[in-house]
């Protein structure tokens, strides 16, 4: 026991050192005093279904798959916490059930594997219509109270990010009820802005188990600033990994999760630090 203390604490000495050196080289400094952690938003990313609502006791924003169990959803709504839907606003998954009325719209950008997840092509309405006319008020009866929206940067990346931005709008505009988490889209980020609650930077500290640059990082903030102007309660959540799949936490996992906490703390970004298979509870806040 001795021996795993005084490693322990070498390991969380080394992490606070690596950080600090880290943290002074030349990056833009926030002009907010990041909030008390008992204060701040709490995110949980988990698509394993199987997991009750009280493994989800330490968040605030709980973000799950839609096929997630409606009684589940109602001890989470009971709690006064909020359940997102994970909604891709750029691909769909062969197994989703919106899948089929989609590729018979001819949605669909071509593809040479129809097997797998599929692009949408937003230029084609039959999207945004089974949005605001089916699915979207399907996920509110069953209980969720936002929708986290995935896959922002692949709107941008195949050039239509500009109706990425409209259909927020119009979700926003036809749903204004629900939360709504945008994960992704820094690079336009100011074109909906207004009409988002939360944005996340995933892999945007870190990826692959390896801190981002400086100028990566810088860049980020920089885009963040840019919203946030557009929308000052814009609330920027970090989510960042710190394994590729769940396993025992062993010194060097402890190491970096306490670096990425004290980088997420530094830069104002509410911190969630989990496995990038998505199927785990992530790493309990620090409250």
């Amino acid at each position: 026991m001795r021996i795993f203390t005084l490693t322990f604490i070498a390991a969380c000495l080394f992490t606070l050192f690596t950080a600090e050196a880290w943290s002074q080289k030349p990056s833009p400094q926030t002009n907010k005093t990041p909030p008390p952690a008992e204060e701040a938003p709490q995110l949980s990313v988990c698509y394993n279904k199987e997991f009750p609502p009280i493994s989800f006791a330490a968040f605030s924003l709980i973000t799950v798959d839609p096929s997630y169990p409606a009684l589940s959803l109602e001890a989470i709504n009971k709690s006064g916490k909020n359940a997102f839907a994970r909604l891709s606003i750029n691909k769909v998954d062969p197994a989703k059930g919106w899948f089929k009325p989609l590729s018979e719209s001819g949605a669909f950008k071509k593809s040479p594997d129809p097997s797998k997840p599929q692009t949408i092509d937003l230029s084609n309405p039959a999207w945004e219509d089974l949005l605001m006319q089916a699915l979207i008020p399907q996920l509110i009866k069953k209980g969720f109270t936002g929708l986290y929206l995935d896959d922002l940067d692949l709107s941008y990346q195949q050039k239509q990010h500009a109706q990425a931005a409209a259909l927020i709008s119009n979700i926003r505009k036809n749903f204004p009820q629900l939360k709504l988490i945008a994960n992704g889209g820094l690079e336009f980020l100011p074109s909906f802005a207004p009409h988002i609650d939360y944005i996340l930077l995933e892999n945007r500290i870190a990826k692959q188990q390896k801190l981002a640059s400086i100028h990566q990082v810088v860049k980020t903030l920089e885009l963040l600033e840019l919203g946030k102007k557009v929308n000052p309660k814009l609330i920027p959540l970090a989510l960042d990994y710190y394994a590729p799949v769940a396993s025992g936490l062993n010194a060097p996992h402890l190491l970096f999760i306490a670096t990425l906490r004290k980088l997420h703390w530094e830069y104002g970004l509410a911190s969630c630090v989990t496995v990038e298979s998505l199927d785990a509870v992530p790493i309990r806040p620090l409250n």
